[in-house]
């Protein structure tokens, strides 16, 4: 009896097939996952991944508690104070800012909209987080074409993105936030929100350098 109630209390290990199908991921997005330490892992002697079930169910609770918060509607908001502070003083001041004109101001509007809109489906997580990164890549690459229209430099471009960067993060970081968000979800979204960016920013600066050699 001992024995037994040992054995239902021992930690119980996933294989990659197991647990990609509890997160409702492929095994190839928690595979990538697990190397880039966003999900913890344990290999065997034989080289086999095993996730452990309570990280696993401990990162879908997360998830859950991260959808309750509306994330769509914490980007938007946080977005629209970070501007009316000292911030967005600093975004009127910079030379780059006055090369974009009204049509232009538009434009990125939307693209930085449709941004914010795929980065919340990336952190949802799920199959189509694929599909909502290539969102992603697709808007930072019209982003990086209409700078180099506007005849920004490289500089000015990296400087316009890091600055995006940073509003929506500390979006995402506000106590309100962090209050609904267990850690271990804190520290995955924010875990997902580095990747995604990432990816945006290569393809922009890919689409920049391939608009400014034509």
């Amino acid at each position: 009896m001992a024995d037994r109630r040992a054995a239902d209390n021992s930690p119980r290990w996933l294989s990659l097939g197991e647990a990609s199908r509890m997160l409702g991921v492929d095994q190839s997005t928690l595979r990538q996952w697990a190397d880039r330490g966003q999900v913890p892992v344990f290999r065997t002697p034989g080289g086999h991944r095993r996730f452990s079930e309570v990280e696993i169910r401990a990162l879908l609770a997360g998830r859950a508690s991260w959808k309750a918060t509306r994330p769509a509607e914490v980007v938007q908001r946080g977005s629209t104070g970070y501007l009316a502070g000292p911030e967005g003083k600093w975004l009127a001041s910079r030379p780059w800012f006055g090369a974009f004109d009204e049509p232009a101001r538009r434009t990125a509007r939307d693209r930085c909209r449709g941004l914010m809109g795929a980065l919340v489906g990336f952190l949802a997580g799920g199959r189509r987080g694929r599909k909502y990164a290539e969102t992603g890549r697709r808007h930072g690459s019209a982003l990086g074409r209409e700078v180099a229209r506007l005849g920004l430099s490289p500089a000015h471009l990296t400087e316009a993105f890091l600055f995006f960067r940073r509003m929506i993060v500390e979006s995402l970081t506000r106590p309100s936030v962090r209050r609904a968000l267990p850690a271990e979800g804190q520290v995955h979204s924010l875990k997902l929100v580095d990747e995604f960016f990432d990816q945006v920013q290569m393809a922009m600066m890919d689409a920049y350098a391939q608009a400014r050699r034509q």
